[in-house]
């Protein structure tokens, strides 16, 4: 096996933002994991300050890897809302996720339609 050090040295740059972004937002999904754990399985009042401490963290961790990329936390937020626009034309209902009627090529076809018009990247 390689030696880590090796390893991480031959990454580019974009590779090391990425793996840093992935490896910290593991860390910070955990910690707000946790934080809510304690709240419903422990039955401790709900850490609103860690709460929001924690997701705060794990938007910059998700921040850290789009920027790797070229991309934005706006533009993730708006491509799911085009995504979902598809899954639910009318309007979201318990039912229709509970059967997931999906139709993941679509789905997919809306964000690339949305990634076109946003970044002209096809």
């Amino acid at each position: 096996m390689a030696d880590q050090n090796v390893i991480l040295l031959e990454m580019t740059t974009q590779k090391v933002q990425l793996d840093g972004g992935l490896r910290g937002l593991m860390d910070e999904v955990g910690e707000l994991a946790s934080c809510i754990k304690k709240h419903i399985e422990y039955g401790q009042p709900l850490n609103k300050t860690n709460l929001l401490e924690e997701s705060g963290d794990a938007l910059w961790r998700i921040a850290q890897i789009l920027d790797a990329v070229g991309m934005t936390v706006e533009q993730a937020m708006e491509s799911n809302i085009a995504k979902l626009a598809q899954r639910y034309p009318d309007k979201f209902s318990n039912e229709q996720a509970a059967n997931e009627n999906r139709n993941l090529e679509q789905e997919a076809d809306a964000v690339k339609k949305f990634l076109a018009v946003e970044t002209g990247v096809g």
